[in-house]
């Protein structure tokens, strides 16, 4: 006999459907308000093992806020019962394009996803995209390199609508003997102790927010100024909402900022993001132009490197570009990605371009053409472009007295004298010196010497030693002058053997044409030289017949 026993089936979960949203403008707000989302979107970013600080809730919001204005919020989300399982935080531009939140503020794009979630939510997302703007390209720059791309662009649905890049993303993994072992190197150590002796050098990280509002304004103008110089583009200056999205963010602690103090001058600072044990170089990061022989954005750099050993950080992350300081530091290497999801024609089209400049690129390099040359060559053509589109729309007798006289062609330097003998009657308008504020409120208005080359020309004379004393009024720069030591190198082209009392030298005046007492201008630096040094040599081109009576008329 035997007894049988029923067997009970084993209790299993039921199997939850997961639902893939795509919310736009308005319904993003909405859902921001909802708690228990924003629960489950700080439990997804802290998840995730390829999110960073730009993917962070603090980080996207606050961008949404600041530039509701400019950008349309757009959010894709997954959910699997009460949890949120995928998120993607995109915005439409201007242009019409879909690209992540943060635009070129997150300097990393990509989607949030659990463990569990299996790659359909990124496949899902893009559907849901493409059904909503069917004309609009999507573009994510940068994918960090441990996501899982591949689940796009080798998906045979996706792959053909597909263009990725990789590039090379540069790293300074945190070791703080080996940052020491850098700073402690001769030609580092030097400089140190250069710059400690022309006053108190200070290094220090800013937690007190009143500090940071302050600092704030000479940050954007050393930004600017630089990368005016260097790429023709001031955002501070073109984005009226950057400083307050800084302070949103500094508020939310995802800032990490530092600066570099010569008796209280900002000589070099950085801003970066900061989440999940790295900062990230994205953000802001200058130096002063005034003390570029010194170095001090390296030998800042590394120091924020010594002080993020201090604080527990892993990597202090350079970002993605061709700058070649990254590479000097950079102690390790990975890969990042841009994507771009358009239709077949724009991805076979970049795809092919991006062959193009490869082939060019190898080959230039086997024929011994440098990228810096081909660089400087796009540069050129740029501002030729600009200075032939100020042609066509100035008076070319306003051109002809553009107001900035270095030695032209046909042109012969006038020199001029002074002494600090009976020279006491003080200046009638305040000049500055080494202001780049100033110099950044140039207007090419009137001349073919375009913003860029002005800059850039500004950058070179700081690099070589020299220093500017400029004038401005009602927010446009009327005048300025450039002082060198009478032994700087740059003077060897007036080829004047020798400089009477080894006397400091003012050269190379911009006066902006329609600008009134020019005089008071002249004077006013005059002054000030011969008030700092006991001497001032002129030097003035024989072209601009205004300057060169005004230094007559001044007495000996």
């Amino acid at each position: 006999m035997h007894n049988d026993s029923i067997v009970e089936p084993e209790a299993t979960m039921p199997v939850l459907a997961s639902i893939t949203e795509l919310l736009i403008g308005n319904q993003v707000f909405d859902l921001l308000s909802d708690s228990f989302f924003c629960i489950g979107w700080d439990t997804l970013y802290k998840n995730c093992i390829w999110s960073t600080v730009f993917q962070s809730r603090g980080f996207v919001t606050s961008w949404y806020k600041h530039y509701s204005t400019e950008y349309l919020p757009v959010i894709v989300k997954q959910t699997e019962g009460n949890s949120l399982t995928g998120l993607l935080t995109l915005a439409k531009d201007t242009q019409g394009n879909i690209i992540g939140a943060g635009s070129n503020q997150a300097e990393y794009q990509v989607w949030l996803t659990t463990e569990t979630e299996k790659g359909s939510f990124i496949k899902d997302a893009l559907h849901k995209l493409r059904n909503a703007f069917p004309e609009a390209e999507i573009i994510l720059k940068y994918v960090p390199g441990n996501a899982p791309l591949q689940q796009v662009v080798t998906d045979g649905n996706w792959s053909r609508y597909c263009f990725s890049k990789k590039v090379k993303q540069p790293l300074l993994i945190i070791d703080e003997e080996q940052i020491n072992k850098e700073l402690k190197k001769k030609n580092r150590k030097e400089k140190i102790n250069r710059l400690k002796r022309l006053g108190d050098l200070k290094f220090y990280q800013i937690t007190d927010r009143e500090e940071f509002i302050n600092i704030l304004d000479e940050l954007a103008i050393q930004s600017d100024f630089r990368k005016g110089a260097m790429y023709n583009k001031t955002v501070f200056m073109d984005d009226p909402y950057r400083k307050s999205f800084l302070l949103s963010l500094y508020d939310s602690a995802l800032l990490h900022t530092t600066v570099l103090k010569l008796d209280e001058k900002i000589i070099a600072s950085n801003i970066g993001a900061a989440g999940k044990g790295w900062v990230h170089l994205q953000g802001v990061n200058t130096h002063s132009p005034v003390y570029a022989k010194y170095s001090p954005g390296i030998l800042h750099f590394l120091m924020v490197g010594k002080i993020l050993a201090e604080d527990g950080y892993s990597a202090f992350d350079l970002t993605p570009g061709t700058d070649a300081y990254k590479d000097s530091l950079a102690t390790s290497y990975t890969n990042a990605f841009e994507l771009t999801i358009g239709n077949k024609h724009t991805s076979a089209n970049k795809s092919l371009n991006y062959k193009i400049a490869g082939y060019l690129k190898y080959y230039s390099a086997k024929l011994g053409v440098q990228q810096k040359t081909i660089r400087d060559i796009k540069q050129t053509s740029t501002i030729i472009r600009s200075k032939l589109k100020a042609l066509r729309k100035a008076d070319i007798y306003i051109l002809a007295k553009s107001g900035l006289y270095s030695l032209r062609w046909g042109a012969k330097p006038s020199f001029y004298f002074y002494r600090i003998k009976g020279r006491a009657t003080l200046p009638k308008i305040k000049v500055n010196k080494d202001n780049l504020g100033d110099l950044l409120k140039y207007d090419q208005t009137g001349s073919t010497f375009t913003r860029w080359e002005f800059l850039m020309q500004a950058m070179k004379r700081f690099e070589a030693g020299q220093h500017v004393y400029t004038w401005c009024k009602a927010g446009q720069l009327l005048a300025c002058a450039w002082q060198s030591e009478h032994k700087n190198t740059y003077l060897q082209r007036y080829e004047v053997p020798e400089f009477p009392d080894k006397a400091d030298v003012l050269h190379d005046f911009y006066i902006k044409p329609a600008a009134a007492h020019i005089n008071h201008f002249v004077e006013g630096i005059i002054h000030e030289v011969i008030r700092e040094f006991g001497s001032c040599y002129v030097i003035s081109s024989s072209h601009n017949r205004k300057l060169c009576k005004i230094l007559e008329a001044i007495e000996n």
